[in-house]
């Protein structure tokens, strides 16, 4: 498991996904490749706003460490997310993190996670080797 934790300026889409305005300043970007077994598994890259207050690099966040428990330890509940998922051919990049073969299947999540006051807290680019990973969607009562 790998992870790399930078604090950026974020990029327009991702300003719109956390629903920043220009001010709102800097975001975290964690990137973690994850493993089952020694078997490649995810590469995710979260962005989380700087305006939390959590200071992720210099917490103590590590290749264990869950971004859930971090933001709930700092009073950022999360609540419920909105997400997307599609298949997608993946980058050069992605696959050679996740040991694959250039534009190999994989399903590929955005999901933005919002906390009990419908705050937006996390925005996450997720690819997952699709031969290891089945999505499960329960229904929802209406």
């Amino acid at each position: 498991v790998k992870v790399d934790i930078r604090k950026i300026i974020p990029s327009f889409e991702i300003r719109q996904f956390l629903c920043l305005e220009d001010f709102d300043g800097m975001v975290y970007r964690i990137e973690r490749a994850r493993a089952v077994r020694s078997t490649k598994i995810t590469r995710s890259i979260s962005y989380i706003p700087a305006s939390l207050n959590i200071d992720f690099l210099n917490i103590g966040f590590g290749k264990k460490s869950s971004i859930y428990e971090t933001l709930r330890r700092y009073g950022q509940i999360p609540e419920f997310g909105d997400e997307t998922l599609q298949a997608v051919n993946g980058d050069s990049l992605t696959c050679q993190m996740l040991d694959l073969p250039n534009d190999s299947a994989l399903f590929y999540r955005e999901k933005v996670t919002y906390n009990v006051h419908r705050r937006p807290i996390e925005y996450v680019q997720a690819y997952y080797n699709a031969k290891y990973v089945k999505y499960y969607i329960p229904n929802k009562m209406l």
